[in-house]
């Protein structure tokens, strides 16, 4: 409903995953300056956080306010939410501090909060940045060269059978049938009939026997419907619980179908259409992987045809704005990727006299603090070298990095 009356400020929430964040670094660069002004009064990563908040979605969240930083003309205000949690009276994760009766641990994201609340600006400087290596992150293939398969359900109990997989290997195409799996706590095996037994959201069962050997192959199964809220799932390109995908057939409380991509625990949706599983009955269900092409088929019929998305979060992002109180320029950088990298600043006229720069990283973007472990992934400080009018430094994977240079 549209209202005659002016609005001053509107209230943004954001509630997504890490790359998400990152892939919008400049959302706010095309908003309109003529008003109104934004309040992003609620944004937090909650899609592939870990189990409490890890070190990824921290950066994802620091990216974007490094956006918001930028567009702070028309982003007046902005609020991490929520806050604070009781151990003993968990309702919503993550939250940015945890405690209990004795103890209390803060998570990434709270030290990303931290951090750029300690190194704020009030004038926005131009940055141009030279990075080659984002570019060729962005064309790595998304498919890998071994990978493994496996079926799924989601607050669903299903039954699998026929597995089948066909792969090209020099030119010549072999067929073998899979040996189903051994039963566990949420999967049953009666005559050729794999069961998902539970109603447990996210239970999933990776086929071990036979693995894929290169990019290109068909996986094909008989899935049926027995109970519960959705459909089915077909994992592929399962490499580990961090990075795999998968069709979900009957997702989204069964109202339509999609491929989810999973990478470095962040899942995103790729593609999607309408459509629902019926209970009791058989489908067929074909995966064609081609390279970065998928095609997938429901009793014959393709209900999904994609490329798979490169993971375009990878890379490093950078904002630079200037303390006219002391003087200092304050230089943030985020590396996103697995992989390090240098940073050479060069202040376009004036000299460098000193730098030092604060660091958030850890050796893995999934690590996370805990309450017997609050110092995990914890910030920490180095002073620079400065040379004229540049100052380099190291930019580790996965990191926050905010450098203050005096002129």
């Amino acid at each position: 409903m549209e209202s005659s009356e002016p609005v001053e400020l509107i209230d943004e929430h954001y509630y997504r995953n890490p790359a998400w964040f990152a892939e919008n670094f400049r959302k706010y660069d095309s908003y309109t300056r003529k008003g109104p002004k934004v309040y992003c009064g609620e944004y937090a990563v909650t899609q592939g956080f870990g189990k409490m908040g890890n070190l990824n979605a921290a950066l994802g969240e620091a990216v974007f306010m490094m956006g918001m930083e930028n567009n702070s003309d028309i982003v007046h205000m902005a609020s991490y939410a929520p806050i604070f949690v009781n151990e003993n009276d968990v309702h919503w994760q993550p939250d940015m501090i945890r405690f209990n009766g004795t103890q209390v641990m803060c998570t990434p994201s709270y030290y990303v909060q931290q951090l750029m609340a300690k190194n704020l600006g009030n004038r926005v400087l131009s940055v141009v940045q030279n990075d080659p290596y984002s570019h060729s992150m962005m064309q790595k293939m998304v498919t890998p060269q071994a990978s493994q398969l496996g079926v799924a359900t989601w607050s669903t109990q299903a039954s699998f059978r026929n597995f089948a997989l066909s792969t090209m290997r020099e030119q010549n195409e072999e067929k073998e049938i899979l040996r189903i799996p051994n039963s566990g706590r949420d999967w049953k095996l009666k005559e050729d009939v794999f069961s998902q037994v539970s109603d447990r959201p996210g239970c999933s069962s990776i086929l071990p026997v036979m693995s894929v050997q290169g990019t290109s192959y068909t996986f094909t199964t008989k899935a049926r419907k027995e109970n519960g809220d959705e459909g089915f799932l077909i994992v592929f390109n399962y490499v580990d619980p961090e990075n795999y995908c998968w069709l979900n057939l009957g997702g989204w409380g069964n109202t339509q179908h999609g491929i989810e991509q999973t990478v470095n625990g962040s899942k995103m949706l790729t593609a999607a259409s309408p459509g629902k599983i019926e209970t009791g009955k058989w489908y067929d269900v074909k995966v064609v992987v081609n390279g970065d092409l998928v095609k997938c088929y429901l009793n014959g019929n393709l209900v999904i045809d994609t490329r798979l998305r490169p993971d375009r979060s990878s890379g490093v992002y950078s904002s630079a704005t200037l303390d006219e109180s002391s003087g200092d320029v304050i230089v943030k950088i985020v590396n996103t990727a697995a992989e390090p990298t240098t940073a050479v600043i060069n202040l376009n006229g004036g000299s460098v006299s000193s730098a030092e720069v604060v660091r958030l990283t850890s050796i893995a973007g999934t690590n996370e603090n805990t309450i017997d472990n609050p110092t995990n992934v914890y910030p920490t400080n180095e002073v620079l070298s400065p040379e004229g009018h540049k100052v380099s430094l190291h930019i580790p994977a996965f990191s926050l990095n905010i450098a203050r240079i005096k002129r």
